[in-house]
């Protein structure tokens, strides 16, 4: 599988990264959960593999940017702020 392919599967329901379920995490909801909540309202979310060429923290790492595109409706106008 290439980089971007494998970072994808963090937004697939049901990957977790836990090792056992507890009460906050381990039951691969929460990244899908926010991609799927995002894309409802117009944004999304997704993982920009940066690739190897930064790599210092040996040959399992992989560094990326986590890009969260917010729909307008979730910034807050300074007149609005002040009005509160």
């Amino acid at each position: 599988m290439e980089p971007n392919e494998i970072a994808e599967l963090i937004f697939h329901t049901g990957f977790s990264t836990a090792q056992a379920v507890s009460d906050v995490s381990g039951r691969g909801v929460g990244m899908a959960a926010i991609r799927e909540s995002l894309r409802s309202k117009g944004g999304d979310a997704y993982i920009h593999v940066l690739g190897h060429q930064q790599q210092h923290f040996g040959d399992d790492f992989v560094p990326f940017e986590l890009i969260l595109m917010l729909p307008r409706q979730f910034f807050i106008h300074k007149k609005s702020c002040l009005a509160a």
